[in-house]
């Protein structure tokens, strides 16, 4: 459904996608290539929050604004969509919605098992 409104982009490898504070204007899906999601710890430091990998979708957690940075690990291509037509059609297509609301599940899940691992 979304196929029709995204377009496609490719990424060289260590290219910032989005940088955290950026407006979330965008969502996207890994076509190929790898993804990583990463902030900075109090000292300035960079943290890997996520690895993505083709099929996983970033940027669908963000509210306003991109709270991680994303940056290619290899040359990658995504698909972007504008994340104003994705709310939209999430809003008129139930089984849309429900499946964004399943991929932030299971992004919350992963954060929650991430966690316990950390300690």
């Amino acid at each position: 459904m979304l196929e029709q409104f995204g377009s496609r982009r490719t990424i060289r490898r260590g290219q910032e996608i989005y940088a955290a504070g950026d407006p979330a204007d965008y969502c996207y899906r890994i076509v190929s290539g790898s993804v990583r999601t990463l902030g900075l710890d109090e000292e300035g430091r960079r943290q890997i929050a996520e690895f993505l990998l083709p099929g996983d979708l970033l940027g669908f957690d963000s509210l306003g604004v991109h709270h991680l940075s994303a940056e290619a690990v290899t040359e990658t291509v995504v698909i972007c969509y504008p994340r104003r037509v994705v709310d939209s059609l999430a809003e008129q297509n139930g089984a849309l919605a429900l499946r964004l609301r399943d991929l932030a599940m299971q992004q919350l899940r992963r954060a929650h098992e991430k966690m316990f691992l950390l300690g």
